[in-house]
């Protein structure tokens, strides 16, 4: 975890990615998604995990990624981008899923009043 957090470079992704799934054990599944989201600010891809786990055809796996997100907005508001945000909660409300819509827009109320940071302080 606190590799995740000083390092994240040295950090097996692949490794945490298979053991954040939705279905594991809650004791290697908390974990390893609390290294992730550790490091989505240093590393913005993992963000994008979340996020296409919110396109799975297994409902706890979307509610589980909603959660998640959820989770990132309440610490790190300023890292999630609004577009993404309402682009899932208007997949959701398509497929009629409550529980991971729910999350989502509470998601989405905590990003509203912030100022959207890329990642990128150099860019073109």
């Amino acid at each position: 975890m606190r590799w995740a957090q000083f390092v994240p470079d040295r950090i097996p992704v692949d490794l945490l990615l298979a053991l954040s799934v939705y279905d594991e054990d809650w004791y290697v599944e908390a974990p390893a998604n609390a290294a992730l989201k550790s490091m989505a600010r240093s590393v913005r891809e993992i963000l994008g995990v979340f996020f296409v786990r919110l396109r799975s055809q297994a409902a706890d796996e979307r509610a589980h990624a909603a959660h998640a997100i959820l989770e990132i907005a309440q610490e790190e508001p300023e890292i999630l981008d609004p577009k993404m945000i309402e682009t899932a909660i208007k997949q959701l409300r398509a497929i009629s899923d409550k529980q991971a819509l729910s999350s989502l827009l509470a998601a989405a109320g905590l990003v509203k009043g912030t100022t959207y940071v890329s990642g990128y302080k150099y860019g073109l």
